[in-house]
């Protein structure tokens, strides 16, 4: 008996490995994602460049979902912004309601920048 249950463990350890091997032979870019590293690849946000947005108009321009009422702000969410030379996001002028959430913002100088606003912004669960 103790003679099967280890043949049966050591051919469970074998496929185990077999099909790590046969996943990374299928699926050699299985690390990337839209170009970035495996390392900086966070699952569940979109990538997405910088966002400057400079009165109320801009919000539309850049396709956020919502109207920039108090009950149906704007929506800048689930997105992973790693920029190069500038803040991962910058917003001032606007007077249109807007929430920041859940969103991955790796910035030079400032992950999100606020300036200039009516306090209708909302910035919650993200990581800088």
């Amino acid at each position: 008996m103790v003679q099967l249950n280890m043949k049966i463990s050591n051919f469970r350890f074998k496929f185990l490995h077999f099909l790590i091997l046969l996943t990374l032979v299928a699926f050699p870019n299985i690390g990337k994602l839209q170009g970035l590293p495996a390392s900086r690849v966070m699952i569940g946000y979109v990538n997405h460049d910088p966002i400057n947005i400079v009165s109320d108009d801009d919000f539309v321009t850049l396709g956020f979902p919502g109207s920039g009422t108090e009950l149906e702000p704007y929506k800048i969410e689930n997105l992973q912004i790693s920029p190069d030379l500038t803040d991962g996001i910058f917003i001032s002028d606007t007077s249109k309601f807007f929430i920041i959430q859940n969103c991955y913002i790796e910035g030079i100088q400032y992950g999100i920048y606020l300036k200039n606003l009516d306090g209708n912004g909302i910035v919650r669960n993200n990581t800088i």
